[in-house]
C-alpha cells in the first residue's frame, strides 16, 4: 500500500503512508530476535518516524508548507532502510542456504533432507511471519482506518464552527479588525462599510492610525506598541475614527494580542460605535453643570472651579451680584418677562468678564463670578457690572431698568470654597443694605455683624411666637383744640432682659423677613385719657367688644374717635 501510493506530498496520503510504515515495522521486528540488528535498526526507524510532528501537516493539500518536503523525505528514507533490512535478511538466508549445500555435498541423501529441512522451514517461516504481518497489517489498517475517520468528522465539525464563526462576524454591528505589532491592518469585518462608509478592502494593508483622528494618533499608537510587547493582555481604548463623509465617529474597542496564537497572529480590535451614547452623556453633564435658562454655570460647577483654584496656585475672587428690583418686574410683566431678563442680565455679565473667568447663575436674581485676578482688578469687574446693569432692558415691549447690588471676597487658597462664597453673600447684603447699586468688598467685622444679625433674626422670631411683641399707644392731638382726636398703635419689642429693643434695630430685620402681628388689645389696654374724654373707639376697630390692633411692622395703626378718621397712618 506504501508503494502503491507513491511519492506525494498530499497530506493525507503522506499521512497514511507514515502510519502503514509504523504497523509494518512493528509486524518486521517481530520477526526478529529482540537484540538482532536487523530489530535494531527496525526500531530506530520507528522512533524517527514517531518523533516527527504528523499532526502540524495541514490537512489542505498546499505545496508551499516547509514541513512537507521533510515529512516525504522522511517517509521515503524510512522505507528504504526497511527494504535494506530485508534484502540484508534474504541475503543471509542465502548465504546460509549456501554453506549448508557445501557442507553436504558428499551426502545427496542428506543434502537432500537438508534442502527439504530448509525449505520446509522456510516455508513454514514464511507462513508464519505471512500470516502474522497479515494479521497485524489489518488490525492497523482498521485501526488507521478509524482514525482518518475520526479526524475527517473532527476536520468537519471544525469547519461547521468556523462557518457559524464566519457568518456570526460577518453579520455582527460590532467591528472587528486584526493588526500586526506595527499596527498594519490584515483583516476587517464588513461593519466598517456601515460604521467608516469604507469597503473592508479598502482598509487592508493600511496603518490603523490613518483613520484615526489627528490628535488622537500619537496616543494610539503607544497603546498599539505597550500591547504588542504584553503577549495575551487585553486593554480597552477609545478611538475617535474618520467615516468617509468627514464624520468622526467615538468607538469603544477592546484589544487583545493573540500575535503567539498561530490561527491569528495579531491584535484583534473589537469595536462598539458608542457616539450616540457619549453625546447623551456629553448632554447630561453640561445639563448637570450648567443653568438651563441662561446657559451660564451653575453653582455646582462653581464651587468645583472654586475648590480646583487652589490647587492651581491662583489667587481667585468671588464676585456676587443680586439684581435690585427684579421681583417688580416678574410682579408686573410675568414669569416670562423675568425670564427674559434674566437671559439679558447674563449676556451683559459675560461682556464685562474675560473669557477665562467663570459666570454662574446660583439662582434666583443671584449670579456670581469667579475670577484670579487681584482686589483690584475683582472691583474693577464689579464696578463694570453694576454700570451695565444699570441701563435699560427691553422686556416684553417694555423698558425696564433694574440695579445690582455687589461684593466681592477674596480668597489666597486658605478657605474653603463654601467659605468664601458665603463671604461674597455676605458683602453683597452690606452693598444692599447701605443702598444698592454698589460694590462691596468682603471685611472680617461684617460676618460678626452678620452672625449678630442672624441671632436677632432667630429671637425676634421666637419673641413673635411668644407674644414678646408689646403694642403702645401714641396720642394725636388737635392743636387747635387741645382735644385728643386719635392715637397711633406702635409695635415694641421688650427683649430677655426687660429693656426695649430699639425699633430702628429691629424694625428693618422684621421688614426684611416679612414678620406680621395682630395682637388683641384687652378693653383695659385702652389709654385712660382715651376714656375721660368720653368718646369711644371708631367702628373699624371693635371686634367682639375689644379694640384690635393688626400692625404691618415700620407703620403703626390710627384709631380715631367717632368723628376722627379710621385709616392706617
Amino acid at each position: 500500500m506504501v508503494t502503491a501510493l507513491g511519492e506525494t506530498t498530499e497530506g493525507r496520503a503522506v499521512a497514511v503512508q507514515a502510519g502503514l510504515l509504523q504497523r509494518q515495522l512493528i509486524v518486521s521486528a517481530a520477526a526478529f530476535a529482540p537484540d538482532a540488528a536487523s530489530a535494531r535498526e527496525l526500531r530506530d526507524v520507528q522512533r524517527v518516524l514517531a518523533a516527527f510532528p504528523w499532526d502540524e501537516l495541514p490537512a489542505t493539500g498546499g505545496h508551499d508548507d516547509p514541513r512537507r518536503l521533510p515529512a516525504l523525505a522522511l517517509v521515503m528514507g524510512a522505507e528504504r532502510r526497511i527494504n535494506a533490512v530485508w534484502v540484508e535478511q534474504e541475503k543471509q538466508f542465502y548465504l546460509a542456504t549456501t554453506a549448508a549445500l557445501e557442507g553436504s555435498r558428499r551426502s545427496q541423501l542428506g543434502l537432500s533432507a537438508l534442502v527439504g529441512l530448509v525449505l520446509a522451514l522456510g516455508v513454514a517461516g514464511v507462513t508464519l511471519v505471512t500470516s502474522r504481518s497479515r494479521s497485524r497489517i489489518a488490525t492497523a489498517y482498521d485501526a488507521l482506518k478509524g482514525e482518518v475517520g475520526e479526524r475527517r468528522a473532527a476536520e468537519d465539525a471544525l469547519r461547521a464552527s468556523e462557518g457559524r464563526f464566519r457568518s456570526l462576524v460577518q453579520r455582527a454591528s460590532d467591528l472587528t479588525v486584526v493588526t500586526d505589532a506595527t499596527g498594519i491592518v490584515h483583516y476587517v469585518s464588513p461593519a466598517a462599510e456601515t460604521l467608516l462608509g469604507h469597503r473592508p478592502e479598502d482598509l487592508l494593508d493600511l496603518p490603523l492610525l490613518v483613520h484615526v483622528e489627528p490628535d488622537q494618533r500619537a496616543g494610539v499608537g503607544q497603546a498599539i506598541a505597550f500591547l504588542a510587547e504584553q503577549p495575551g493582555l487585553v486593554h480597552t481604548i477609545e478611538l475617535r475614527l474618520c467615516t468617509r463623509d468627514g464624520r468622526v465617529r467615538t468607538v469603544e474597542a477592546v484589544c487583545q494580542n493573540l500575535l503567539a496564537d498561530t490561527d491569528v497572529a495579531g491584535l484583534v480590535w473589537n469595536g462598539r460605535d458608542v457616539t450616540d451614547r457619549r453625546a447623551l452623556e456629553v448632554e447630561l453633564t453640561h445639563q448637570a453643570r450648567h443653568d438651563p435658562l441662561t446657559g451660564l454655570a451653575n453653582r455646582v460647577l462653581l464651587l468645583d472651579r472654586l475648590r480646583g483654584a487652589p490647587a492651581a496656585g491662583t489667587t481667585v475672587a468671588v464676585i456676587l451680584i443680586d439684581l435690585d428690583g427684579f421681583k417688580n418686574v416678574n410682579d408686573t410683566l410675568g414669569h416670562p418677562a423675568g425670564d427674559q431678563l434674566l437671559r439679558s442680565a447674563a449676556q451683559r455679565l459675560l461682556g464685562c468678564v474675560r473669557p477665562e473667568d467663570t459666570t454662574a447663575r446660583l439662582g434666583g436674581d443671584e449670579f456670581a463670578v469667579l475670577t484670579d485676578g487681584g482686589p483690584e482688578v475683582a472691583q474693577t469687574v464689579g464696578r463694570r457690572i453694576v454700570e451695565a446693569l444699570r441701563r435699560p432692558f427691553g422686556v416684553a415691549g417694555h423698558e425696564v431698568r433694574i440695579g445690582a447690588s455687589v461684593g466681592v471676597a477674596h480668597g489666597d487658597g486658605r478657605e474653603a470654597a463654601e467659605d468664601l462664597l458665603r463671604d461674597a453673600d455676605i458683602a453683597m447684603y452690606v452693598a444692599k443694605n447701605a443702598g444698592k447699586n454698589r460694590v462691596e468688598v468682603f471685611e472680617p467685622a461684617m460676618r460678626v455683624r452678620a452672625a449678630e444679625r442672624t441671632g436677632m433674626q432667630q429671637e425676634l422670631a421666637r419673641a413673635v411666637e411668644s407674644g414678646g411683641i408689646e403694642v403702645h399707644f401714641q396720642p394725636i392731638v388737635d392743636l387747635r383744640t387741645s382735644r385728643t382726636v386719635s392715637l397711633e398703635a406702635l409695635a415694641r419689642w421688650r427683649g430677655p432682659d426687660g429693656a426695649l429693643v430699639p425699633a430702628d434695630v429691629f424694625v428693618p430685620i422684621a421688614e426684611e423677613t416679612g414678620y406680621h402681628f395682630s395682637p388683641p388689645l384687652p378693653a383695659a389696654d385702652v389709654p385712660r385719657f382715651l376714656r375721660r374724654s368720653g368718646r369711644d373707639v371708631g367702628q373699624g376697630g371693635v371686634e367682639d367688644g375689644q379694640p384690635v390692633v393688626d400692625l404691618g411692622v415700620g407703620s403703626g395703626q390710627r384709631w380715631g374717635d367717632a368723628e376722627g378718621p379710621t385709616h392706617p397712618g
